[in-house]
């Protein structure tokens, strides 16, 4: 076996360097489809949606007329909301981790262990996990993110970024249970296209950017985009003299693409990031302040590269083919403070090696009454975890010379294959009804192979702030466990269907109804890093797929010719096996199972209102009941009813040591809502002066299933404004922004660890970004 996988998986930065010098010197200016035509197959499959090919179509209506794409979106029976670039730029939302309130129940932690993690919940269904399968899939150029770790995009060369809300996979792609997030590039064509952006603000933050595409001979187009981003950090660690939470991105793409003639389009990408931003800093409480004390300098290393090979090929008139072939990986070096200890109590050195392999081949057909697609889908990863473990040993103390310690090493192989077939047919009988059907087969094989050795000999070691570094990097000594393959491999068959009806009373309304199934992967455990616990291995203890049914009714309209869109959704989903990382409060330790059955239940109401001419309103509210309705996850049922009863502690506190039924699903804000106005002011100027304000809302939600206080985040509300400025010609804009202008700072979730007495160890959390403010000049043409 082997511990160290770039030693056998091959490392695609050669590739991906060599790639982006000879296309950069072919690079040269290209038209933005507006949207990538991978995507828009796949919309068309999913969701009946056709791609729009002007580019200069825009979701702010100063003329009084609703682009194609938004026609199109609302004649899709299904829970979509859709963006495009310009509208991105026109809500000063630069980066996916502030999608959050533009999309009804889409909620985003607004801080996460790393710059490039960011983690999605819809409808109550997601995943905490950095290391965990998303529930909600993201995909850039069609190809699918595997991680939390990654998931996070900043913005500059985007052509759409559109979120299906529900389960997905009977159409496209990797099987989804929550929803799916299409980020789509602008793709070369016949029309040079030039993009250059400069942006300085608060905290040092600057930024550069520059995208190129256009024709490169007959029939062959070329397209270079690069992007740097830097900021100081909001806090600083006052222990070891620096700022956390800075920014230092820098990431490129270049595209090539061949349409030789009108049946055939090959379309290469290759892509990059290297991000050295430090990691999230965090805070103790007990400190009475909003700086870190840890001595560990949150450390952050990482590289993402990934290439791709689309190619479509138009049968007759009714068919066309589609394949899509692609490499994802990263490398991620880091060292999290996860508590704000001092003495280091469960901070962590990791080392993440992700590889991925996919191939998607869609057959597409469409006849008029009736419209099919078939699709079959193969993805590999190759996933490998080392870990430092500062392990902390019970009982916690805030006794010095008491502060025991039993640092591990471990190493962790996991494998995934996963085989799928689907397909899903769209009948019409009438011009006004349609009838949708929907089956995915999904096959998944995972593999893991472990160990775990002692940093300081088996025994439980006291330390203090001055000596646990030495011990954190030092060699592995005994071994706690070895597995090898033969106690870790397992499989799982799942079925997913979907049907679905809608009718089309007039032009202006359209209401549907829905029946979707859709799972998240299976596995085993992320984590082998606590020796004893009697003997349990999280790493060799597998936990079974989730399954999620969505039910769901909507109606959507549009009246006074595209001035007036409302539409209302409402939903029931019922979880199967719901996957959930926490205490296990048998075993004592932190480790991955199936928590039981869950519900959630809502409604979400999306309006834009265009009363005059250059002035328009967006109003999104959701309404969210997600609850765990019956636990079941703990090892022994009888050692847990006799052993496993909440603690209460001398001082009155007491904690929820586990998950529980009737607890609120984590990250499930009970109420979201955000309100914007965007208004191109009527003054006499050569160009355009637009002013953009939005007011977001969310309730409080837990960050955790055992729903303690200390994982309860409060009732946020935030205001943005931007002013913008575009001249005649359209080629410069100049804008202003400001994010979070009451420059209020909430906890974002917070860890309490008590001792004996139930008085607290150390109270540890991190705060939302405060008020920033952003000048940026673009230059297009």
């Amino acid at each position: 076996m082997s511990y160290i996988i770039s030693s056998y998986i091959p490392d695609h930065r050669t590739l991906f360097s060599s790639f982006l010098l000879s296309a950069s010197a072919l690079a040269l200016a290209s038209p933005a489809h507006a949207i990538s035509e991978a995507n828009a197959d796949d919309a068309d499959a999913s969701a009946g949606a056709a791609a729009a090919d002007d580019s200069s179509n825009t979701d702010l209506i100063v003329i009084g007329r609703p682009n194609e794409r938004v026609q199109e979106v609302q004649a899709t029976p299904i829970s979509i909301t859709s963006l495009s670039g310009d509208k991105l730029n026109q809500q000063g939302i630069t980066n996916v981790r502030e999608l959050g309130n533009i999309v009804p129940n889409l909620f985003q932690p607004r801080t996460a262990v790393s710059y490039l993690n960011s983690s999605f919940f819809l409808r109550g269904v997601g995943e905490s996990d950095a290391q965990g399968e998303p529930s909600v899939a993201v995909y850039v150029d069609g190809i699918y993110v595997p991680k939390n770790l990654g998931s996070q995009q900043e913005l500059l060369d985007i052509e759409r970024v559109e979120v299906f809300r529900g389960p997905q996979g009977q159409a496209f792609g990797h099987s989804a249970a929550g929803g799916a997030i299409l980020i789509t590039t602008n793709v070369p064509g016949e029309t040079p296209v030039l993009k250059a952006q400069l942006g300085y603000g608060t905290y040092n933050d600057t930024r550069a950017g520059i995208a190129v595409s256009g024709p490169l001979a007959n029939g062959v187009y070329g397209g270079l985009s690069l992007s740097y981003h830097y900021r100081d950090g909001f806090d600083r660690n006052v222990t070891v003299g620096r700022d956390v939470n800075t920014i230092d991105y820098l990431a490129g793409r270049t595209k090539l693409r061949f349409v030789p003639n009108d049946k055939l389009d090959i379309l290469f990408t290759v892509a990059g990031v290297r991000d050295r931003s430090t990691a999230r800093g965090v805070q103790n409480l007990l400190f009475n302040d909003q700086e870190a004390h840890n001595q560990i300098f949150p450390y952050n290393q990482y590289e993402q590269w990934s290439g791709n090979v689309e190619i479509k090929y138009q049968i007759n008139d009714q068919l066309r083919l589609r394949s899509l072939s692609g490499l994802y990986g990263f490398n991620q070096t880091a060292f999290f403070d996860n508590t704000g200890d001092y003495y280091g109590r469960g901070s962590q050195w990791v080392r993440y090696e992700d590889r991925t392999y996919q191939e998607e081949l869609q057959l597409i057909g469409n006849f008029g009454w009736l419209d099919v697609t078939t699709g079959a889908y193969f993805y590999r990863e190759e996933w490998f975890t080392n870990r430092r473990a500062n392990t902390a040993r019970t009982p916690n103390t805030s006794v010095t010379a008491n502060i025991r310690y039993t640092p591990v090493y471990s190493a962790i192989q996991q494998n995934t294959e996963n085989i799928a077939l689907y397909g899903e047919a769209k009948l019409h009988p009438t011009d006004a009804l349609t009838l949708t059907g929907g089956l995915r087969y999904n096959s998944e094989k995972h593999t893991q192979d472990n160990r775990l050795s002692y940093l300081s000999g088996a025994a439980d070691r006291t330390s203090n702030a001055a000596n646990f570094l030495e011990v954190i990097y030092s060699d592995p000594k005994e071994s706690a466990w070895t597995e090898g393959p033969a106690l870790g491999v397992k499989s799982w068959d799942t079925w997913s269907p979907k049907f679905a009806i809608d009718y089309r009373w007039s032009p202006a309304v359209l209401t549907y109804a829905s029946y979707s199934q859709g799972t998240k992967s299976a596995g085993f455990d992320y984590r082998a890093q606590t020796p004893g616990s009697n003997g349990y291995k999280q790493a060799v203890n597998p936990y079974n797929p989730e399954r999620v049914t969505n039910y769901e009714v909507g109606i959507k309209t549009e009246w006074l010719g595209g001035r007036l869109r409302a539409n209302l959704t409402g939903f029931y989903i019922d979880f199967k096996d719901v996957q959930i990382t926490t205490t296990d409060p048998v075993l004592g330790i932190s480790r991955r199972f199936n928590a039981g059955q869950a519900s959630t239940r809502g409604l979400e109401f999306e309006a834009t209102a265009i009363p005059v001419d250059g002035l328009q309103f967006d109003l999104n509210v959701s309404y969210l009941d997600a609850r765990l309705d019956s636990f079941g996850g703990v090892v022994s049922k009888t050692t847990y009813a006799a052993n496993a009863a909440n603690p209460y502690f001398p001082s009155g506190f007491t904690i929820n040591n586990s998950p529980f039924a009737g607890a609120t699903l984590p990250n499930s804000p009970e109420w979201q809502g955000r309100v914007a106005s965007t208004w191109k002011v009527p003054v006499n100027l050569p160009g355009a002066l637009v002013l953009q304000g939005d007011v977001n809302y969310q309730s409080s939600t837990y960050t955790d299933a055992n729903n303690n206080f200390s994982a309860l985040l409060p009732t946020q509300t935030y205001v943005n404004a931007q002013v913008s400025y575009t001249t005649e010609d359209q080629h410069w804009t100049g804008s202003i922004s400001a994010r979070n202008l009451a420059n209020v700072r909430y906890a974002q979730g917070q860890g309490y660890t008590p001792d004996a007495a139930g008085l607290p160890v150390y109270r540890s959390t991190n705060y939302n970004d405060p008020l920033t403010v952003l000048f940026t000049i673009t230059y297009k043409r």
